[in-house]
């Protein structure tokens, strides 16, 4: 493809190149794109850290995979369910159960991902890692409604 073309294509899209460096500047004001209507619910994912365990490692999963689901309640949940546990095993265990109580509520996302969380920590020679990993995916897919065909 000709630069020339590639430039245009760019343009088609609503970018424009800059007359100094060429550099693709993509438009991101409202002004210039428009107002899209969305056809999601609204989301925004949460800001800050929280001190939700002791052990550094353990509290920076917490952070991480609250950080994907946003819902306040993780936060109050993780913290009184892990407040004493001091090795993976123990932890694996509570967050597994967690995972579960969520899902039995029709608290997919959260569920899901407690799941996953728990699965973070598991050997790969545990024979519930493959199946746990599995679940998640199969969860989100139909929480986000992704036919598994589609991938």
């Amino acid at each position: 493809m000709s630069t020339n073309t590639a430039v245009k294509k760019v343009k088609d899209l609503g970018a424009s190149p800059t007359p100094e460096t060429g550099i693709v500047r993509a438009m991101s004001s409202p002004q210039e794109i428009g107002t899209l209507p969305s056809t999601s619910p609204s989301f925004s994912f949460p800001i800050g850290y929280y001190e939700l365990h002791p052990d550094i490692s353990i509290n920076f999963q917490l952070n991480r995979f609250y950080g994907w689901v946003g819902d306040d309640s993780m936060l109050t949940e993780m913290r009184g369910a892990v407040a004493s546990v001091n090795d993976y095993p123990t932890f694996t265990k509570i967050i597994l159960d967690l995972g579960e109580k969520a899902l039995a509520r029709h608290e997919v996302l959260k569920g899901a991902y407690y799941l996953r969380l728990a699965e973070f920590f598991l050997l790969f020679s545990d024979p519930r890692k493959l199946p746990i990993r599995q679940r998640f995916v199969d969860l989100l897919l139909d929480h986000l409604q992704i036919a598994p065909s589609a991938l």
